[in-house]
């Protein structure tokens, strides 16, 4: 068995775990159902120089009279990123830059913009990308809530990591929340990249690079071509002891 086929076996077994635990917990219904993730391009994710998994807070879909979340059963890379609309959703704008950036040398005043080349947005299809819930939410989630769903997923979210083996991982605005299991003599910051209260957080623990950064819909210049110059960084320093 190829490494395709075994990341691809590997990425089913997750998702029939996330309906599991999903069902267990009393989350599925007949209007509410997961919203799986993880790769969705495996070969392009294999071949990339850098691996590179992001990691938000949860997804949505629909909302019934009451504001309630309803929806899922799809995977965020098939029913999320090929709607048509995808690319003027803010937090796949702000993760488009940065890989795009990153993957063809370019910067911020560089850049094309996603209207005028939609396209751009298949660059999140080349990475690991999940949520720490795992059902549909509301389209702003508090702090607390985060950490009620951090400990409900959490030992499926370290298996979705152990599983994809990201060189780097880039925490959209929710570091701290994973940080607080992470050994401390274990976890070392290498570097701060940023300027105007925009800063990326470097870490190395053990073998991966983890990113600190703020969440990709507050997405600017000074923190697309942040995040670029930290990926740079990561790139550059791979084969560090």
């Amino acid at each position: 068995m190829n490494k395709f086929e075994e990341l691809k076996n590997a990425q089913d077994a997750l998702h029939e775990e996330i309906q599991r635990l999903a069902e267990e917990k009393g989350f599925v219904s007949e209007d509410v159902c997961p919203i799986y993730d993880g790769v969705g391009d495996i070969d392009a994710y294999l071949q990339s120089k850098l691996k590179i998994m992001w990691i938000l807070k949860e997804p949505y879909d629909d909302f019934d009279d009451n504001n309630k979340p309803i929806g899922g059963g799809w995977t965020m890379y098939e029913g999320g990123l090929s709607h048509p609309d995808a690319w003027k959703q803010k937090s796949y704008q702000g993760m488009t830059y940065v890989l795009y950036g990153f993957r063809h040398d370019l910067y911020w005043a560089d850049l094309p913009a996603i209207r005028n080349n939609k396209s751009m947005i298949t660059e999140l299809n080349n990475m690991a990308y999940i949520n720490i819930s795992k059902m549909p939410g509301q389209k702003q989630t508090s702090h607390q809530a985060v950490i009620l769903y951090y400990n409900i997923w959490k030992d499926l979210l370290y298996k979705q990591i152990t599983t994809y083996n990201p060189d780097v991982i880039i925490f959209g605005g929710n570091f701290s929340i994973f940080e607080q299991d992470l050994p401390n003599d274990q976890l070392e910051q290498m570097e701060r990249i940023g300027t105007d209260g925009v800063f990326c957080d470097i870490y190395k623990y053990k073998n991966r690079w983890l990113l600190s950064a703020n969440h990709p819909a507050r997405f600017s210049e000074v923190f697309v071509d942040g995040l670029i110059d930290s990926l740079k960084y990561v790139n550059d320093h791979m084969n560090m002891a």
